[in-house]
């Protein structure tokens, strides 16, 4: 993700420009809705991200910024290199920090899903039923964390998320699972 835009000069567009949300959360609005439909537009996004005010601080610098995270996370989401990842903080940030973004970030996602049409929770079928109630599980994470046990588990959760928006993105577009190679020992 880093390639297209930095975590931190997000957080601090959104933050500057009195934003409903922080970067990690944004980012999961904006990969619900693009689970949901090809059709997602970014001023849609930003109305979610704004609150319906659309960044009316926001520089045209600023909305080239968000337009690029944007046109971004719609390639990743939709590659089939599995090329997407989630926006959080860098590893080099406090566990706490990072949990509590992992948490924004499905509580995004869940909110992103129902902007984007995706409301009816008797629509969801087979994995992404579990991987939805488990990212419901997620939002609500402690972020009274540290260690390398409290380290090893935030990465497998944060690796549990991002296969799991991949497999949910795939049960929605009508490409049944996403293939895991198999090693056999």
């Amino acid at each position: 993700m880093s390639s297209v835009c930095e975590f931190e000069e997000v957080e601090e567009v959104l933050t500057g420009s009195a934003a409903e949300m922080m970067a990690a959360e944004a980012h999961g609005v904006l990969s619900g809705m693009l689970c949901v439909s090809d059709d997602a537009q970014c001023n849609s996004w930003l109305r979610a991200v704004y609150d319906d005010e659309v960044g009316e601080l926001l520089s045209r610098d600023d909305l080239l910024l968000l337009e690029r995270l944007f046109d971004g996370v719609a390639e990743m989401i939709k590659s089939d290199d599995f090329d997407f990842s989630l926006f959080l903080p860098d590893d080099d940030e406090p566990l706490g920090l990072r949990a509590t973004a992992l948490a924004d970030w499905c509580r995004g996602f869940i909110y992103g899903l129902g902007y984007g049409g995706m409301d009816k929770a008797s629509e969801w079928q087979g994995d992404s039923r579990e991987i939805l109630q488990d990212m419901v599980e997620i939002s609500r994470l402690d972020n009274d964390c540290g260690g390398e046990v409290d380290e090893n588990a935030f990465m497998e959760l944060s690796e549990f998320v991002r296969m799991g928006v991949l497999v949910i993105f795939s049960e929605l577009r009508g490409g049944g699972e996403v293939e895991h190679d198999e090693t056999i020992h």
